[in-house]
Protein backbone atom coordinates (compact mmCIF):
# COMPACT_ATOMS: atom_id res chain seq x y z
CA UNK A 1 0.00 0.00 0.00
CA UNK A 2 1.52 2.89 -0.54
CA UNK A 3 2.45 5.91 1.72
CA UNK A 4 0.23 9.13 2.10
CA UNK A 5 1.28 12.28 2.14
CA UNK A 6 0.14 12.78 5.83
CA UNK A 7 1.98 9.41 6.62
CA UNK A 8 5.76 10.47 5.01
CA UNK A 9 5.07 13.94 6.61
CA UNK A 10 4.16 12.51 10.32
CA UNK A 11 7.62 10.86 9.33
CA UNK A 12 9.22 13.88 9.75
CA UNK A 13 8.57 15.15 13.10
CA UNK A 14 10.70 18.49 14.09
CA UNK A 15 13.36 16.36 16.34
CA UNK A 16 14.39 14.35 13.05
CA UNK A 17 14.37 17.76 11.06
CA UNK A 18 16.57 19.22 13.04
CA UNK A 19 18.95 15.97 13.41
CA UNK A 20 19.09 15.89 9.80
CA UNK A 21 20.07 19.56 9.45
CA UNK A 22 22.66 19.03 11.90
CA UNK A 23 24.10 16.32 10.20
CA UNK A 24 24.63 18.08 7.54
CA UNK A 25 26.19 21.06 9.35
CA UNK A 26 23.71 23.81 8.04
CA UNK A 27 22.28 26.57 9.80
CA UNK A 28 18.69 26.67 9.57
CA UNK A 29 18.88 29.57 7.42
CA UNK A 30 21.49 27.16 4.78
CA UNK A 31 19.06 24.02 5.40
CA UNK A 32 16.03 25.58 4.50
CA UNK A 33 17.72 27.48 1.43
CA UNK A 34 18.55 23.82 0.35
CA UNK A 35 14.72 22.98 0.52
CA UNK A 36 12.63 26.15 0.01
CA UNK A 37 12.92 28.85 -2.94
CA UNK A 38 12.81 31.92 -0.59
CA UNK A 39 14.88 34.60 0.80
CA UNK A 40 17.72 33.65 3.54
CA UNK A 41 15.34 34.98 6.24
CA UNK A 42 12.08 33.03 5.01
CA UNK A 43 14.26 30.15 5.19
CA UNK A 44 15.46 30.31 8.67
CA UNK A 45 11.60 30.89 9.78
CA UNK A 46 10.42 28.12 7.72
CA UNK A 47 13.20 25.61 8.66
CA UNK A 48 12.33 27.17 12.46
CA UNK A 49 8.86 25.99 12.25
CA UNK A 50 9.41 22.82 11.40
CA UNK A 51 11.73 22.37 14.02
CA UNK A 52 9.74 23.13 16.83
CA UNK A 53 6.59 21.36 14.99
CA UNK A 54 4.83 24.60 14.65
CA UNK A 55 3.73 23.40 11.05
CA UNK A 56 4.45 19.72 9.41
CA UNK A 57 6.50 19.34 6.11
CA UNK A 58 4.27 19.86 2.76
CA UNK A 59 5.18 16.61 0.39
CA UNK A 60 7.44 18.86 -1.56
CA UNK A 61 9.36 19.48 1.41
CA UNK A 62 9.66 15.92 2.68
CA UNK A 63 10.43 15.00 -1.29
CA UNK A 64 13.74 17.14 -0.41
CA UNK A 65 14.13 16.17 3.34
CA UNK A 66 14.15 12.27 1.85
CA UNK A 67 16.74 13.62 -0.58
CA UNK A 68 19.16 14.75 1.59
CA UNK A 69 18.60 11.99 4.04
CA UNK A 70 19.73 9.41 1.72
CA UNK A 71 22.75 11.34 0.28
CA UNK A 72 24.44 11.36 3.71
Amino acid sequence: MPISSTDAADDWDGERIKKLRKQTGDTQTEFGLRIFACSPQDAQARVSRLESDEKPPSAAVVKHLERLDSDR
